[in-house]
C-alpha cells in the first residue's frame, strides 16, 4: 500500500490576542456586507444620532413665554434616556427613539418605505453587533 501523506499540525502562533480580535472585526464586516451597505448603514445612524440629540435638545428647552402653556411637544418619557436610544447598547427607550425617528423621516421628509426599512435594518445589524 502507498504511504500517506501526514499533515503536520500548526503550533499556535505567537498572535496577540486583541490583533486576533482585530482582525476578527475587520474580516466580518469585509465579508458579512456590502461595503455600500455597511456605508448606506453607518449614514443612517450617523444621520438618526443627529436627528435624536436635536430633537432632544428642541424637546428639553422650556417653551418660551409667548408660547401658549397647553403647548407641551415634549415626549411623555425621560428625556436623558431618550437620548441614549441610538447608543451602542440599546435602553427600553431604543424603541421609542428608533419609530420616533422612522415617523420622522417617513411624514416629515416624505422618504419611501424602503427607507424606514434601510434605517430599521441599519439599526438591527448596529444593535445585534453589540
Amino acid at each position: 500500500m502507498g504511504k500517506t501523506k501526514k499533515t503536520k499540525a500548526k503550533q499556535a502562533t505567537s498572535v496577540d490576542y486583541p490583533s486576533l480580535v482585530q482582525s476578527r472585526k475587520k474580516t466580518t464586516s469585509e465579508h458579512l456586507r456590502a461595503a455600500n451597505t455597511n456605508a448606506a448603514y453607518e449614514r443612517h445612524v450617523n444621520c438618526g444620532r443627529k436627528w435624536l440629540s436635536e430633537a432632544v435638545l428642541k424637546w428639553s428647552t422650556p417653551p418660551a413665554a409667548s408660547d401658549s402653556p397647553s403647548t407641551n411637544d415634549r415626549p411623555p418619557v425621560e428625556i436623558e434616556q431618550l437620548a441614549r436610544g441610538f447608543d451602542l447598547v440599546p435602553n427600553e427607550f431604543s424603541p421609542d427613539a428608533l419609530s420616533l425617528y422612522i415617523t420622522f423621516k417617513c411624514v416629515e421628509e416624505e422618504c419611501k418605505i424602503s427607507t424606514a426599512d434601510q434605517v430599521r435594518a441599519a439599526y438591527k445589524a448596529m444593535w445585534d453587533g453589540a
